[in-house]
């Protein structure tokens, strides 16, 4: 009964604090907690799978985007999720403008008017299994101008001396991160539930 009693009372309690969505991540052999989101109305908004890629020597790299940029940047990624560890989230003007700031936003296409654009993040060895990756935390655009980028982010990753570049995509981006040489990690795959708040 616990977990009934939680599935009741934090959507109800988030919506008193103002929150307009409720969202639950889970592996997708839990069946027990796939249950529960269909009882309490939460809709699978999308499945995830993890995977990574070798850097790549002799590649281009992408250019990092400018701070005159984002507007086109957070034109074109607006409305996708933010993926961290186990964590997914929608995307805010502010993370665009935070990763611009850092140097941890990425394109493809002229200056001004990006085709694809990517939150990408060195992450050190001890951070995530015992290697080092660039963690790929977005991705949006042109599926052409996505595989691209993909590409050029394995060039990141070998610049970054880290081991893999790795990312979370949702199921409709897979033959896009396929097709820029990504290998899928684990074969089960991580379920997103949303539900909207009053």
């Amino acid at each position: 009964g616990i977990a009934d009693a939680l599935s009741a009372h934090r959507p109800a309690r988030a919506s008193r604090l103002g929150a307009r969505v409720a969202r639950l991540d889970t592996s997708e052999d839990n069946v027990a907690v796939r249950r529960l989101m269909h009882r309490y109305r939460f809709d699978r908004i999308e499945r995830i799978h993890y995977y990574h890629a070798m850097p790549m020597r002799g590649a281009d790299p992408p250019r990092t985007v400018q701070r005159r940029e984002i507007e086109a940047a957070w034109g074109l990624a607006r409305g996708r999720l933010l993926h961290e560890d186990y964590v997914a989230r929608e995307l805010t003007r502010t993370d665009v403008a935070r990763a611009i700031r850092s140097g941890t936003c990425y394109a493809v296409g002229e200056p001004g008017r990006p085709r694809a654009l990517a939150i990408a993040e060195p992450q050190p060895a001890s951070s995530w299994m015992g290697r080092s990756r660039l963690r790929v935390r977005l991705v949006a655009g042109t599926p052409s101008a996505m595989r691209e980028l993909l590409v050029a982010l394995r060039a990141q990753a070998h610049i970054a001396r880290v081991e893999r570049a790795g990312i979370a995509p949702p199921s409709e981006l897979w033959p896009v991160v396929r097709a820029a040489g990504y290998r899928r990690r684990w074969h089960d795959a991580m379920l997103v539930f949303e539900r909207r708040l009053r």
